[in-house]
């Protein structure tokens, strides 16, 4: 039997491909990473959608360590060609857990990028797979994107983060 795990990133997408996962495997895990930074709203958001959707949701704290924290440690401020803050404050501490919490050979990762996203896949997907992690992007394979979601979150009685209803292309890392 798999293990199926979500990232869930606080935002939008990640809520909706949550539902969609717990909805096909109730016990699916959501695994939040948090930044210690996302906009306030964000927190309100997934603390709704975790009330509405149930299943477990696992927070990583980082031991309280922000951008700014990793941008010291780093010497390097970040930017959107280099995603230091991404991957020392969500994908390796996400990775730490799978590898104490999960077996890769049962296991699933699903991971929010919907099909207008879908360059993005190839990277990700090679990227888990080099650390023995299989991943599924339920979003671009089902042709989902963030209209969907926002219908979805509409549907079910959600305000949306304050980011999105603000025309932000995404919600992560205020």
């Amino acid at each position: 039997m798999k293990q199926h795990v979500v990232s869930v990133s606080s935002g939008l997408g990640s809520a909706y491909l949550w539902s969609v996962v717990l909805a096909e495997h109730p016990d699916a895990v959501g695994v939040f990473a948090d930044v210690n930074g996302e906009d306030a709203d964000n927190y309100r958001f997934l603390r709704e959608v975790h009330d509405l959707l149930g299943g477990e949701l696992v927070t990583l704290d980082n031991d309280g360590r922000t951008i700014w924290d990793v941008f010291r440690s780093t010497r390097f401020l970040g930017n959107s060609r280099v995603d230091t803050c991404s991957r020392e404050l969500k994908r390796e501490p996400i990775e730490a857990w799978l590898t104490e919490t999960c077996d890769p050979a049962n296991t699933v990762m699903h991971i929010a990028v919907d099909w207008t996203e879908a360059h993005r896949i190839p990277p990700i997907r090679d990227g888990w797979a080099r650390l023995g992690w299989a991943t599924e992007f339920i979003m671009a394979d089902r042709m989902l994107d963030k209209w969907h979601a926002l219908r979805w979150v509409e549907s079910v009685g959600i305000e949306p983060p304050e980011l999105t209803r603000e025309g932000w292309p995404h919600a992560n890392c205020a």
